[in-house]
């Protein structure tokens, strides 16, 4: 399965949660998942570090127009295998990347991370499941919105959460045939 990483690209925050990276790439490496993401320095690219570290089948990245990554900062953490040059901005390049992906996770992040797994539900039809505890943003937005809650798969645990993202893929090609 084709699962989207998503997550905030600041390194400060993204260092955080390393130890759920980790076990997110090494677990998506292990159940044999094709990982989508940023190849950015952030979270995202902590969990493509730690998915190629245990040898993870295929790595695609979605780039934004490469003078908003310099503009930004933003730093190549891991060269992808299939490398998609989308040539826009970043929330466009979001949607090119959901639109690409068959399941969603998301760890830490703010506003955009947010409009990405409210894209992934209402636009894309996509399962996704997001790490409790790890954006205030997003944790608000959970508990305020109820329609949103419960669409979305919130818990602490990476195993859990990957579970529940293949037992809904199952669903979704049983319910397909």
């Amino acid at each position: 399965m084709k699962i989207l990483v998503v997550g905030s690209w600041h390194k400060e925050k993204a260092i955080k949660y390393i130890s759920q990276a980790q076990e997110l790439g090494k677990s998506l490496a292990e159940r044999g998942h094709i990982l989508v993401a940023s190849p950015n320095s952030g979270f995202q690219g902590l969990v493509v570090k730690a998915y190629k570290q245990n040898n993870g089948s295929e790595f695609i990245g979605y780039y934004p127009k490469l003078k908003l990554m310099d503009k930004f900062g933003e730093k190549v953490l891991v060269e992808p295998d299939t490398k998609i040059y989308t040539k826009q901005d970043y929330p466009t390049r979001n949607l090119l990347q959901i639109k690409g992906s068959e399941a969603v996770i998301g760890i830490t992040g703010g506003f955009g991370t947010l409009t990405e797994l409210i894209a992934t539900f209402y636009d894309y039809k996509l399962p996704a499941v997001f790490y409790k505890g790890s954006s205030q943003i997003i944790d608000k937005f959970i508990k305020a919105e109820p329609d949103f809650a419960k669409k979305i798969n919130y818990g602490n645990d990476i195993e859990d959460l990957l579970n529940y993202l293949e037992d809904m893929s199952i669903k979704q090609i049983i319910k397909k045939s």
